[in-house]
């Protein structure tokens, strides 16, 4: 089959993000640094060799990708978190911009993966059955996301000080 152009160019450009977001996380001293790694070098590495030697399976990746429309408002969270900006509203509004995305696009986007890929299961390559796999796995690492990163200090009120005074 013709290999999707405009698929594997999305991919690229998602592998050359992850490389800077893994200087970035270094840079800041990002945590939780492993479980973030781990994902930047698999997540990397699989997108290189699908773009590269698994055609069929572009579009797919492309879907679960989407999920990664949360990052700019994470990485917004985390510099005002950084530069020790918790008592402006602004970073009140960000965290809830970022539950608002999360939900959509890290949680339900992973079930809705799932739909095409079971229709067409049986005529599927290993290599896309080994994609297909890793949607529970997502599924469980953005749910464990949601708690760590995304709900931590909940409810996110601006606070004077940064003690809730």
């Amino acid at each position: 089959g013709e290999e999707p152009l405009l698929g594997s160019l999305g991919l690229c450009v998602s592998v050359a993000y992850f490389v800077w977001d893994v200087r970035n996380m270094l840079r800041t001293g990002y945590q939780p640094l492993v479980p973030l790694l781990m994902h930047h070098v698999i997540s990397g590495a699989s997108m290189s060799w699908i773009a590269c030697c698994v055609p069929r399976a572009v579009w797919y990746t492309c879907i679960l990708q989407m999920s990664e429309a949360t990052v700019p408002v994470n990485n917004l969270v985390t510099l005002w978190e950084w530069r020790g900006a918790h008592d402006r509203p602004s970073y009140t509004l960000l965290r809830w911009l970022l539950l608002a995305a999360w939900l959509p696009m890290r949680l339900l986007l992973i079930a809705y993966f799932h739909v095409p890929v079971y229709r067409e299961w049986s005529g599927m390559s290993l290599p896309m059955h080994i994609l297909a796999l890793n949607g529970p796995l997502l599924l469980t690492f953005n749910s464990a996301a949601l708690a760590k990163v995304v709900l931590d200090g909940f409810p996110w009120l601006a606070r004077k000080g940064g003690k809730g005074e």
